[in-house]
């Protein structure tokens, strides 16, 4: 696929979203520069001028049950290459009150897309809170040792070294 049908393919998957969340605020292009110079490449069918990816917001929100409602918001950036090369999508389920999120390791797995393959790469089945016990005079921390203990049991523990720095016992 050349430059051009990829940003050809960009445009049409845009204006695809569009029209599945006509909604205000459910699709928002967060850069219209980058939006912009997509819809002039096409037009001129040249690449050139072109220094923005395509970035865009998909915001939804779920009824969970009768009394709760969540905001579910995905975040995608485009890379020039898409639809050949796939872009890193972040998704967010609620509102964090950490000023920024860093990714501290990665691990890019490749199978071979049957279900079974993927299951056996999940190390939890569910996603869910956990809360191990509390230690300390004020009762507000939260015993390390369980949680490495937790994470060794999921064939994780390597994480708890890379999050806090520390070799866990």
């Amino acid at each position: 696929m050349i430059e051009i049908e990829q940003a050809e393919a960009q445009l049409s998957e845009l204006d695809l979203l569009a029209s599945m969340f006509p909604g205000e605020n459910e699709l928002i292009v967060n850069d219209q520069l980058a939006l912009a110079e997509l819809k002039d490449c096409v037009e001129k069918k040249t690449m050139e001028g072109r220094s923005s990816k395509v970035y865009f917001t998909i915001n939804m929100h779920l009824d969970v049950s009768q009394e709760a409602m969540v905001m579910f918001s995905l975040a995608c950036i485009l890379p020039f290459q898409y639809p050949e090369v796939l872009p890193e999508i972040t998704v967010r389920l609620r509102k964090l009150n950490w000023k920024r999120i860093l990714i501290r390791h990665r691990e890019d797995v490749t199978f071979d897309s049957t279900g079974d393959e993927m299951e056996k790469l999940k190390k939890f089945s569910t996603f869910e809170e956990k809360v191990f016990s509390v230690n300390g005079a004020r009762g507000n921390h939260m015993d390390f040792g369980e949680l490495y203990q937790f994470l060794n049991a999921k064939g994780c523990g390597n994480v708890f070294q890379m999050l806090f720095g520390v070799e866990g016992q």
